[in-house]
């Protein structure tokens, strides 16, 4: 390290992390971090939307689909519109009190996937780790209201220089002096280039189901990837585990042919014993051409069916859950394949 320094001005020009605010239409006045590392994943951390990640670029190629409403500033945020604010990104956080569709329960109404994607972070830091070099980024999202459940999400992204990396670590704490529900989602939205007609879905042997009669229909074909396709069905399937006690899982997307990097992949590493669920969005139509990777604690009906169902996750007062993800993004020959039970830092 000691020889790197030498080399350079200062350790910005390796990795950075910068805080700015977006200035043009909706997206005006959204504060955001700008992260920078050499040799790893561009990102644009969004902190006025529960500190969620963006567009996000690897060696000069985007990962993540972006959706026609742009970065849209929690100010215009309803929920019984959230999806005129879902931008897309890399990754749109869901919850802390509802994840799927709307639904009424205990006599509340409560949106599509919640509220927390909305609502803007405090105590945001960034720094700069050593041995090895990493940008790390930290903030709360306190999702609460008078007479209802009081939830703070801790995060931490950890960008290391030198690989395709963002380490996730959330913890989610009941600070409420009465139990309270925790529906968390992890909305991964992979797009072109990752998603494209060649690319393939590599996942951790399972089982799968699809939500409806239509995606139930077209299950043979939920590992791969048509042309964008005017009236292409949007669908939806759950990857029952076959082993649900395995230490870590992964499930990724594979484009071999991508020409300009001899392959390019994006994956989601997650624990199932944190989050028994997998969920697989499925979308290719034009301008909504992607695929969503989902680890979830819960089913995506909604609260109301979760509660009937009897799987929901509730939180004593003062009781906190963690929870750990690994996204990383391989180009060349390191894209073509990956482990479905790959550990994270085993490599």
């Amino acid at each position: 390290m000691d020889d790197l320094r030498q080399r350079i001005g200062d350790p910005s020009q390796l990795a950075s992390a910068r805080a700015i605010r977006l200035t043009d239409g909706n997206e005006d006045g959204v504060r955001a971090v700008d992260v920078r590392v050499q040799g790893g994943i561009h990102a644009l951390i969004l902190v006025d939307r529960g500190l969620d990640i963006g567009p996000a670029w690897f060696a000069g190629q985007p990962l993540a689909w972006q959706s026609s409403t742009g970065i849209v500033h929690p100010a215009y945020f309803r929920d019984d519109a959230w999806l005129r604010s879902f931008h897309g990104g890399l990754l749109v956080t869901c919850g802390l009190q509802n994840v799927g569709a709307h639904n009424i329960a205990d006599g509340v109404s409560y949106g599509l996937h919640g509220r927390l994607s909305n609502i803007p972070a405090r105590a945001v830091s960034h720094r700069i780790e050593s041995g090895p070099t990493a940008v790390v980024v930290t903030g709360e999202v306190r999702e609460t209201d008078v007479y209802g459940a009081d939830l703070v999400l801790r995060r931490s992204l950890r960008f290391p220089i030198g690989l395709g990396v963002i380490e996730i670590e959330d913890e989610v704490t009941n600070q409420g002096y009465e139990p309270a529900v925790l529906m968390l989602l992890y909305h991964v939205n992979a797009g072109y280039p990752v998603v494209s007609d060649d690319a393939r879905l590599i996942a951790p042997p399972a089982t799968v189901v699809g939500l409806d009669d239509l995606s139930q229909a077209r299950l043979a074909e939920h590992d791969r990837f048509a042309p964008p396709t005017v009236g292409f069905p949007p669908t939806v399937y759950e990857h029952r585990l076959t082993d649900p006690g395995v230490g870590w899982a992964t499930i990724g997307i594979v484009n071999a042919a991508h020409a300009p990097t001899d392959g390019i992949a994006l994956s989601v590493s997650y624990q199932p014993a944190q989050l028994p669920f997998l969920w697989q969005w499925r979308m290719l139509a034009p301008g909504m051409y992607l695929t969503g990777l989902e680890p979830a604690n819960c089913g995506i009906r909604g609260r109301a069916v979760e509660r009937q169902a009897g799987r929901l996750d509730i939180l004593a007062p003062g009781e906190s859950r963690r929870f750990n993800l690994r996204l990383e993004a391989r180009i060349g020959s390191a894209a073509q394949t990956f482990d479905p039970y790959d550990t994270p830092g085993s490599r």
